[in-house]
């Protein structure tokens, strides 16, 4: 997800904080064991390196794959139209491995 628009209504999603964020509901995979779990995509704040080593604040698009569970559907949201994929890899499989903290900072160099 290259831009800034995140398509799909809006879900209440709780952090493992018991914190509950609201985002987009992208999409929902049925994983191979039976359990659901929903891809989201939230706008948030990034840093932007510009000419010059200038930097600036550009929104960006994350993206996670969350438990069904950890999910609560926003009254009057419709959620008829939200992909659902069946098959294939398990959720955590689509993920792609994050570099460490330690790769970053390697790179930054």
């Amino acid at each position: 997800m290259n831009d800034t628009h995140v398509p799909g209504p809006p879900v209440a999603v709780y952090t493992p904080e018991e914190e509950m964020v609201v985002m987009r509901l992208l999409a929902w995979r049925r994983a191979e064991d039976g359990t659901w779990w929903a891809h989201c995509g939230l706008r948030l704040w990034s840093v932007a390196v510009g000419e010059g080593g200038r930097t600036r604040a550009v929104p960006r698009v994350v993206t996670s794959w969350v438990p069904a569970d950890r999910l609560q559907p926003i009254p009057e949201e419709d959620y008829a139209e939200v992909p659902r994929i069946t098959g294939g890899r398990s959720a955590a499989a689509q993920q792609p491995r994050r570099p460490t903290l330690e790769e970053r900072t390697r790179r930054s160099r």
